[in-house]
């Protein structure tokens, strides 16, 4: 009986976590979009490099919440599983390659 407690219990968590996980990467997703929509239509602000490196670092950023996402309804034993765990940590290091850039600029 307490292992079936024990398992109800990790799968409410799991549900939990998955609910919340979903909900803030879209709250992410929907201001990096209000961000790149802000700065994309001023050509004057797009010709500085800070904000060339922001531009790719928000499209980073977009890209790898919305296959973090996608990623999340795959199953462990799909064939997408491995490349796609493979390209959304290579989105959020070129994140990071992008405000190291913007740090130092």
């Amino acid at each position: 009986k307490q292992w079936y407690q024990r398992r109800v219990a990790i799968t409410a968590g799991d549900t939990v976590q998955t609910t919340a996980s979903t909900i803030l990467n879209t709250v992410n997703i929907i201001f990096l979009g209000l961000t790149f929509v802000c700065i994309a239509p001023f050509k004057k602000f797009r010709a500085r490099r800070l904000i060339q490196i922001q531009v790719q670092l928000c499209a980073a950023l977009f890209v790898g919440h919305i296959a973090f996402i996608i990623l999340g309804t795959t199953t462990a034993s799909s064939k997408a599983c491995v490349p796609g765990v493979i390209i959304v940590q290579y989105l959020f290091l070129v994140a990071v390659a992008w405000s190291v850039c913007a740090s130092v600029t």
